[in-house]
Parts: C-alpha cells; structure tokens; sequence
C-alpha cells in the first residue's frame, strides 16, 4: 500500500493510545480505508465504496489485526468502542461490514488531481480531534420521515419502502454473521412482513428505531436456546414460526429448560415483538 496519513502529537492524550493493541488496531484502519471512492464486488453485487471507508467482513479485520490476538467477538468489542466514541459507523452488509472512519480528512487531506500542494491553508493552532458531531455520511439519502398510510402512494414512497426492507435484510445478515440470501424474494418478503410487524406495535418509532429495534429482536434470534432454529434461522424461518420462536425466546427451549430473560426484554425494548 501507497500514500500516507497524519497523526497529531495530540493523540498521546486520546484514550486509544493508551492500549497500544487497540492503538495499532487503530493505525490499521486508518491505512486501510480508501483514500478515494472505489466500487467493490461484493458476492455478484456492486456496492460503493467512499472515501474515508471499506468494505471487509469481521474476519478480514481479525486477519488483519492479528490472528493470534484477535477474535471476531474481540473485533465487534473494538469497533463497538469507537462507535460509542464517534470515531466510526459501522454498517452490516451481505457478507461484509461498511466500515465509515468519522471526520476522515483529520488524517488525510484532500489534494489536487494534478498532485500539486493544497491550496487549503491550516491555522497553526488547530488541533486534531478524533470524534465528529457533525458527521454526515457522503452521498447516503436521508430516511424519509414516518407518515400514516396513504390510499394512493407515489413512486418515491414505494422505492423509500424497498430500499428500506433491504436495510432490514443486511441488518439480519450482519446480526447472522455467516449468512447468504439464497432467495432474495423470499428472504425481502419476510424482511417486509417483519417491518410491518414492528410498525404495527411501535407506530410513534422512527426509522432509525425500527432498523435498531429489529436489529436487537434478530441478535437474539441468531442465539435461540435451540439447536435446529438457530442452525437453519433465516427470515423467512422467523416468519414462519414467528409464535414459536418468540415463545422460545421468552421463555427458553422448546424442550422445557428455561434460561433467564435478557436485559433487553426485562427494559421492555422486545416485549412487543414478542408479544
């Protein structure tokens, strides 16, 4: 890999470099994003890929952080705190992560196509920061507000609504970990049905409260206490069970050994869904 990033000598005081594994961890990403916007082929899929993210699955990043040291579970911890810290967004796609490093041009500016110095000039008293409140992510549509149903619907409305189902199709596919949509008609109908489900139960949410929401209700569903549904689950399996699965989820196996409820569920945040 050619090129280069920069790093102020103010990122002694940030809290990263603190934990040199987590530092180096850091370091890696921040080499590894693209320094411009690149288009990937992403299992017969073309997606974009912008300035300032990649586009690997949470194995690649262990590969590239360290075998030995890394875990995928160890992974999703790191990235969790630099979530939480602002300092990326991570997207689950098919297959592969969308990972976005938060006010990228901190660590790289923007140079001139013909390669010559920038013409930007910097205060000599700027210092770097490493979380953004203003992120906005580049050529990414804003959700469309939540409005009651309609008789008549426009085209944009119904294209908002597709789109929207194929959100809830990778947010399933991310929460999997190993999972390839083998009948995207299918898998999207149940992604659809699913999302009427939660508006249907929770019609002041958002759209944001409605990806995270059936993001939390999948992340248990991947970890029923049930060997034959957490092998074979899929969204059209939640779909078709859905009464079954929820009664498991509630209350434990099927075969009548009950575990404890989780923390989610005891906040109320599912207990609709599973109702």
């Amino acid at each position: 890999m050619s090129g280069w990033i920069k790093l102020y000598r103010s990122i002694r005081e940030h809290w990263i470099f603190q934990d040199a594994e987590y530092f180096r961890a850091w370091c890696i990403i921040l080499m590894k994003v693209n320094h411009e916007p690149k288009k990937s082929l992403i299992h017969g899929r073309l997606v974009h890929c912008e300035r300032g993210q990649s586009l690997l699955s949470l194995q690649s990043w262990v590969e590239e952080f360290g075998v030995n040291r890394w875990s995928i579970r160890k992974v999703r911890t790191f990235f969790k705190l630099l979530e939480n810290d602002g300092m990326i967004i991570t997207e689950g796609l098919q297959k592969t992560t969308r990972l976005t490093v938060c006010n990228y041009e901190t660590y790289q500016d923007i140079r001139q196509t013909n390669d010559k110095q920038t013409t930007s000039k910097r205060q000599a008293n700027d210092k770097q920061t490493t979380t953004t409140k203003e992120y906005k992510e580049p050529k990414e549509p804003k959700e469309p507000k939540e409005k009651k149903p309609s008789a008549s619907r426009s085209v944009s409305d119904k294209k908002s609504d597709t789109d929207f189902v194929d959100k809830v199709v990778n947010q399933f596919a991310s929460a999997h970990g190993d999972y390839e949509v083998l009948a995207p008609g299918k898998e999207r109908a149940a992604a659809g049905r699913l999302l009427a489900i939660y508006r249907s139960k929770y019609p002041d949410a958002n759209s944001q409260d409605a990806i995270q929401g059936l993001r939390d209700y999948f992340d248990q569903c991947v970890k029923i206490n049930d060997d034959w549904y957490r092998q074979n689950m899929s969204l059209s399996l939640i779909i078709s069970k859905f009464n079954e699965i929820n009664k498991i989820l509630k209350n434990g196996s099927s075969k009548g050994k009950r575990n404890s409820i989780s923390e989610d569920y005891k906040k109320g945040l599912l207990e609709k869904m599973l109702s």
